[in-house]
């Protein structure tokens, strides 16, 4: 293994990664050593609280099929303050985090799967959400009034997003942020919303492009923009359905 990394599964961590047994403590434990990056061998890591990824670090699984982080059902999902938000997997106010191949089932639980709620540069690319009940996919949120900084440079790339009700969202303020090359499956509302409404001064120099939305449950829309000032769009793949409140 690389110098810099760590598997969750090698000691003193000792994930299991069976789907039985919780391996939340494991996970914690391995990104608090300050390890560049900490890898998720193939398996399914059950956790029953929201596990948080601190500045500069790469979360890595062994591919969107390979390695599978579940909620356990009744877990708590709250992140650190001051997001006052819910994820299985995410950071608040980090900058440089990754998280990439790797797939989050949030067993139907009220929580995002993979969220970033402020900081700087952050990337999920390659990384599967499924079985959200409530709330959304994969999620940038930037300048809560609670006080989450804005998202700057962040990108989202390759992900493949499953029935949640807001499948790939941009939140609040965000700025020079790319939506490029996933795939959006069954939301519940909305394949992709860019919501500038909801704190800080809105979304700026957005670039969505080369996505693919499919299929519905309901009344779902294809991209929903509100408040997001300079977005790019591409023309080849995007659902057409497309709602712009300015």
């Amino acid at each position: 293994m690389p110098s810099g990394e760590v598997a969750v599964t090698a000691q003193p961590f000792g994930a299991v990664g069976d789907g039985a047994h919780d391996d939340t403590a494991a996970l914690r434990a391995a990104l608090a050593t300050g390890a560049p990056v900490v890898l998720l061998p193939p398996g399914t890591y059950l956790v029953s609280e929201a596990i948080t990824i601190p500045t500069g670090t790469v979360v890595r699984g062994a591919g969107r099929q390979a390695t599978v982080i579940r909620a356990r059902v009744g877990g708590k999902w709250a992140a650190p303050r001051p997001s006052t938000w819910v994820y299985v997997l995410g950071a608040v106010n980090a900058d440089d985090v990754t998280v990439t191949d790797l797939t989050v089932d949030v067993s139907g639980e009220t929580a995002s799967g993979i969220a970033v709620l402020g900081g700087d540069r952050p990337t999920i690319t390659g990384c599967g959400v499924r079985n959200v009940r409530v709330h959304s996919g994969c999620h940038f949120f930037g300048a809560q009034s609670s006080g989450v900084r804005p998202v700057v440079g962040g990108v989202m790339a390759g992900n493949v997003v499953e029935g949640c009700v807001y499948n790939l969202v941009l939140d609040g303020q965000n700025e020079d942020c790319r939506l490029i090359g996933n795939l959006s499956l069954s939301p519940g509302v909305t394949h992709i919303s860019m919501d500038g409404g909801q704190g800080g001064t809105g979304n700026h120099g957005i670039v969505v492009q080369g996505n693919v939305c499919q299929g519905q449950q309901g009344t779902s829309n294809g991209v929903v923009c509100f408040q997001t000032h300079g977005a790019a769009f591409g023309t080849s793949h995007e659902n057409p359905q497309m709602q712009h409140r300015a």
